[in-house]
């Protein structure tokens, strides 16, 4: 947008991607449709009243839909965003924001009228913490990096740190790898053989047939096109699925939300999170300096951009969480085991996470225990990292978006329950969640249950010595809202959430932290 215009479909989309802006700054009222320019936040319309009678000085409103919309108040908005607004008044004034926030939950409950949070809102955007702020955003750069004083919130005073882009695979990088994949597939069990050996069988019976029962003149033609036509038939087959395979992942790769590239980039800015070559390291708020006590090696889901659990896995590292986001860069998933040395690949995530990912080289850090998690095909491989070699070692096993035990092709592994007694598992799914419902279903789960420890109540916890599995459902949930991206249609269409991104990421972060420090 060079002039004034409507925001496009594509636009109004990326804007409400922003982390936190799925609901009212404010009052946290779902699906926004207006915003206030001068601190990059979404309102209700409600909400959006209250912030035009502060007056243009202090709130410039607009409408998300219905306003035009200059190209500099678009970027002031794609610089902002609710969670990073609210952050910042939460760290410049806590006790207000506490205060207000329980004031806008009795408005929610209809314990207190909408009018009387007029003048809550008032002293809010009349403070100090508010004004740094909109000065800070009306900056191209984003950032206030000669005029903040001592007071200023941290995330207000960093550079900001470039994210270096990663390219995708070639599909004839793909096919490479869908090929290793497939001649693993059919070797892997005598059954999968076996139309292979019959369709080789057939073909050199019928070619001894033709050498013993065809004149000398035709059999010389024929039995080497019988033989070529039956290693190519084969071959051709091979191939196609490579392709169909190949294709799949290139197109169907899932890039992170703007939103959660922004927060991850801020997190870098505010040495609170690090990306090395084989992991994104997020940083935990504990007591003692460079001291956690439970680290979690995480696994994203099948073609997912790491990136996208930035949100999620801040929450873990605000909660007291070390997390250590797997790097599956450039294909973003593990086909089978043959191609992947699990331990070596996760003792290498720990020892650079706290080796190499301190966040000022000032010294190292210590995590007294260490759990390993996955979402979707991510899950199966943390399963298959703790049954076949790692038990000893990771106690704790986190599944996101997960509803059948690895595949004994792709993944295989014995029985958790069998190789592991004091082993706990989590597993928290979305209660809209259609992937782990088209390729799981009732058989897929009970032979799941089957294999992971007996099931616990995830409100009491472990209460033996006998390791438990807590099962825990997110109602409204699906299975791309474990992380910032989608839609996901790929290789079936997810379903719907009925609720927001924010409120599916909290329930999940409250489960898993509860369980890992718990």
């Amino acid at each position: 947008m060079t002039k004034s215009a409507p925001l496009t479909p594509a636009q109004q989309t990326r804007l409400l991607s922003l982390s936190g802006n799925s609901t009212c700054a404010e009052c946290s009222t779902p699906n926004p449709s207006w915003c206030t320019l001068t601190y990059g936040a979404t309102l209700c319309l409600d909400c959006a009243g209250l912030h035009r009678g502060l007056g243009v000085h202090l709130s410039f409103v607009r409408s998300i839909t219905m306003d035009d919309w200059t190209s500099d108040q678009y970027d002031q908005m794609m610089r902002g965003g609710n969670t990073k607004w609210n952050s910042s008044w939460k760290e410049g004034n806590s006790t207000a924001e506490f205060r207000e926030k329980q004031a806008w939950k009795m408005v929610r409950d209809g314990q207190k009228e909408r009018g009387e949070m007029r003048e809550v809102v008032k002293k809010k955007y009349e403070s100090e913490v508010a004004e740094r702020y909109r000065e800070m955003l009306a900056k191209k750069n984003g950032a206030a990096k000669n005029s903040a004083d001592d007071n200023t919130p941290s995330s207000m005073q960093a550079e900001v740190v470039p994210l270096k882009a990663e390219e995708p695979p070639t599909l004839e990088q793909c096919k490479a790898v869908t090929f290793q994949f497939m001649i693993s597939l059919l070797t892997s069990e005598p059954k999968n053989l076996m139309p292979l050996i019959m369709w080789v069988v057939c073909g050199v019976a019928l070619s001894s047939w033709v050498n013993k029962h065809v004149p000398s003149s035709y059999k010389n033609m024929l039995v080497p096109s019988i033989m070529g036509f039956t290693a190519f038939v084969p071959y051709y087959f091979i191939n196609i699925m490579c392709t169909k395979y190949a294709s799949g992942w290139v197109n169907h790769r899932l890039d992170a939300f703007n939103s959660a590239r922004n927060l991850f980039i801020e997190l870098i800015t505010n040495k609170r999170a690090k990306r090395l070559d084989t992991c994104d390291v997020y940083y935990p708020t504990t007591a003692k300096p460079r001291t956690a006590k439970v680290g979690l090696i995480f696994y994203p889901g099948a073609l997912v951009d790491r990136t996208a659990y930035a949100p999620i896995a801040s929450k873990l590292a605000d909660a007291g969480v070390f997390v250590v986001i797997a790097n599956l860069e450039p294909f973003r998933l593990v086909a089978t085991l043959k191609m992947y040395n699990t331990k070596e690949r996760v003792m290498r995530m720990i020892s650079d996470s706290l080796l190499l990912g301190t966040q000022d080289g000032s010294g190292l850090w210590e995590v007294e225990q260490w759990a390993i998690g996955g979402h979707s095909f991510g899950g199966s491989l943390a399963v298959a990292a703790c049954a076949n070699e790692m038990h000893s070692t990771l106690k704790k096993v986190v599944l996101w978006g997960v509803g059948s035990y690895p595949n004994q092709t792709m993944h295989p592994c014995k029985a958790l329950r069998d190789i592991a007694s004091d082993v706990d598992v989590l597993v928290v799914n979305g209660s809209n969640d259609a992937i782990i419902k088209a390729f799981g279903g009732k058989a897929a789960w009970k032979n799941m249950e089957d294999q992971l420890p007996p099931a616990g109540d995830v409100s009491k916890g472990r209460t033996t010595d006998q390791g438990c599995t807590f099962y825990a459902t997110i109602e409204g949930g699906n299975h791309s809202g474990c992380a910032h991206y989608g839609p996901q249609i790929y290789p079936v269409r997810d379903g719907d959430r009925t609720i927001t991104l924010d409120e599916q990421q909290d329930q999940m972060a409250d489960l898993t932290v509860s369980f890992l420090l718990g």
